[in-house]
């Protein structure tokens, strides 16, 4: 595991945001009890109890006791007050928490919840070589990301690296921003090198965890990963 932390640019505010990172809950087969539904906020027992495949649920319960953790730890709030609200582009937030943010992603095997008091996004994926990628860079990035991304050239360990780098870039520079799939990927320019989005205030902290690449954007580039 490596992180990666840009040094701070001059006049930044001092900020940390947080991140937890928690592997699947092992929820295979059966429904989940009464009790392992309480550890939820009430918005995301709703769901669960429409979740049909195992998978899924794992990964939506996994993901909301990140939250009702994070909500214990700095709000003092039981799952069964916590109450999401939704902003402009579906872009959650906590009912009565002001100055508290938070973003939640997960993939395959993997949930990670970013939170702190500035705007955070977050994107995890797991690192793996797919032929179509190559095709998606094309299409989705601009021409500086698909020339990164092609100048790994026959090394295909590299090639995923570089393309789910620039791909966490983007989504979790969306996220940040709540902009979401309403705005094009190749609309504005990440910069691997120098962590951040050309010509906008963002920040981006990478991490590796085993297979999965972690990206988290905020504007102070502050973030305190678990050691």
């Amino acid at each position: 595991m490596n992180c990666r932390v840009p040094a701070h640019p001059a006049g930044f505010y001092n900020m940390s945001v947080k991140i937890k990172i928690r592997k699947t809950e092992e929820l295979t087969k059966g429904e989940l009890t009464e009790a392992e539904l309480r550890r939820v906020d009430p918005e995301r027992r709703e769901k669960l109890l429409r979740l049909k495949y195992d998978g899924a649920r794992a990964l939506s319960y996994t993901a909301g006791l990140l939250l009702a953790e994070a909500a214990k730890k700095e709000l003092s709030l039981e799952p069964e007050e916590i109450r999401i609200c939704r902003g402009e582009h579906e872009k959650p937030f906590l009912e009565g928490a002001e100055g508290f943010y938070y973003n939640l992603s997960h993939t395959e095997g993997l949930c990670v919840i970013a939170y702190g008091d500035e705007p955070v996004g977050a994107d995890c994926e797991r690192i793996r070589f797919r032929e179509k990628d190559l095709a998606v860079a094309k299409r989705c990035f601009t021409d500086e990301e698909y020339a990164y991304i092609e100048a790994a050239g026959d090394d295909m360990h590299v090639f995923s690296e570089r393309f789910f780098r620039i791909w966490t870039m983007k989504e979790s520079y969306l996220k940040y921003k709540g902009e979401g799939i309403s705005v094009a990927l190749d609309s504005f320019c990440v910069d691997p090198e120098g962590m951040c989005v050309r010509g906008r205030t963002a920040r981006f902290t990478e991490y590796v965890y085993g297979d999965h690449m972690i990206m988290i954007c905020t504007a102070s580039g502050a973030v305190d990963f678990p050691t």
